[in-house]
């Protein structure tokens, strides 16, 4: 599990968020429908219509990026950079977002591979002394979820 989250984020680093270019997106849905409806499926996060789908994207898109030559040397770099203990936490869009004096973000790192969700009062922050308060840790939730459903 951790492997492949891991691989997961470093695979959404490297396409940027965004899709391939090689490759593009398709619904085969009736005629006349507009694309939100032909979308409309994914609305159910587990719905096994949208759970095959996501899939097979993924799927794709891993082929796609490792048939590259340059893939093994991006992931690695990526990868280094994610566990890179000395990572900077950042007040942009993705890395942060300020709201009613507090900056929340989400970190990952060795010892929180999936993740911790956590905010700081921004004084704090701007004297290079933050105090993080974890909000929701996707570590622990996933042992506990683990845990309740064995």
């Amino acid at each position: 599990m951790v492997n492949e989250s891991r691989r997961f984020a470093v695979l959404l680093c490297l396409t940027g968020f965004a899709a391939v270019s090689a490759h593009s997106v398709s619904f085969a849905q009736p005629a006349g429908q507009n694309s939100a409806e032909q979308s409309s499926f994914l609305d159910g996060a587990t719905d096994d219509r949208a759970l095959r789908w996501a899939a097979d994207q993924t799927s794709i898109t891993v082929r796609t990026l490792s048939a590259d030559p340059r893939y093994q040397d991006y992931y690695s770099a990526a990868l280094a950079t994610f566990l890179d203990g000395s990572r900077i936490p950042g007040t942009d869009g993705m890395a942060g977002t300020l709201y009613a004096g507090q900056i929340y973000n989400v970190w990952a790192d060795a010892s929180h591979p999936l993740g911790v969700w956590q905010r700081t009062p921004l004084d704090s922050f701007r004297a290079r002394s933050a105090r993080w308060q974890v909000l929701l840790d996707a570590n622990q939730l996933a042992s506990t979820t683990a845990r309740a459903t064995k």
